[in-house]
């Protein structure tokens, strides 16, 4: 009897998603490069009060990176998609604060525990980040939500299909990464804000203001 049955879990939570995903990242950051990795998660009044500048402030050397973790739910129809809902008003925050390659929303396709028990081993070569500047018209704000569809059918290259509402049909997001693919853009210092030796982050006081946001500092060598 799995896990997932004796304790009666079926849901997957969006903060086991948070917990295994940031693990496994860490894990293949720090094995990879020799080097530690910092997770800050800040507390809702400092996410609504500080801009990212003064949130990662103190960070030695390295890249940071801002993710955003959204929970996956089953589609009944079509039956090889899951579904993702990002709130409009977060996404243009999200917009606000960052610069492109600095800010991603990371989708991991298991809405049910047992799957993720399951496929665990290969969690980031399966789990999609995506630039916030990367989808289809992001700074649209005729709705207050947008829907977004991750299907189980894979490209000739290997890669999911992402769809994201656009507002009543569904457009492609041509530009993602599985999260094997963007740890090692990580360390090759391609995505993230480069913090260096003897400078201070450049001025950005516009706040984040979104919840939940995790930022993971991978050290420089």
């Amino acid at each position: 009897m799995s896990l997932a049955t004796r304790f009666g879990l079926r849901d997957t939570s969006e903060k086991t998603v948070e917990i295994n995903t940031l693990s496994d990242l860490t894990y293949l950051l720090e094995s990879r490069t020799g080097q530690k990795v910092t997770i800050i998660s800040p507390t809702q009044a400092e996410e609504n009060r500080l801009g990212f500048d003064e949130i990662i402030e103190g960070l030695p050397p390295g890249q940071v990176v801002a993710l955003q973790f959204k929970r996956p739910r089953q589609l009944l129809l079509p039956q090889d998609a899951i579904r993702f809902i990002i709130d409009t008003r977060q996404l243009q925050q999200l917009l606000l604060a960052f610069s492109p390659n600095q800010a991603f929303y990371i989708l991991i396709p298991f809405p049910k525990v047992r799957d993720l028990i399951s496929f665990r081993p290969r969690l980031l070569d399966l789990a999609v980040a995506i630039d916030v500047y990367d989808f289809p018209n992001s700074r649209k704000t005729s709705q207050k939500t947008r829907t977004i569809r991750l299907h189980k059918q894979r490209t000739l290259t290997g890669m999911p299909i992402v769809e994201i509402t656009d507002p009543w049909t569904f457009q492609r997001v041509e530009k993602i990464n599985t999260l094997t693919t963007f740890g090692e853009k990580l360390i090759k210092g391609e995505v993230g804000y480069k913090i260096k030796e003897g400078k201070h982050p450049e001025e950005r006081k516009q706040r984040v203001k979104v919840r939940r946001v995790y930022y993971l500092h991978l050290a420089s060598p």
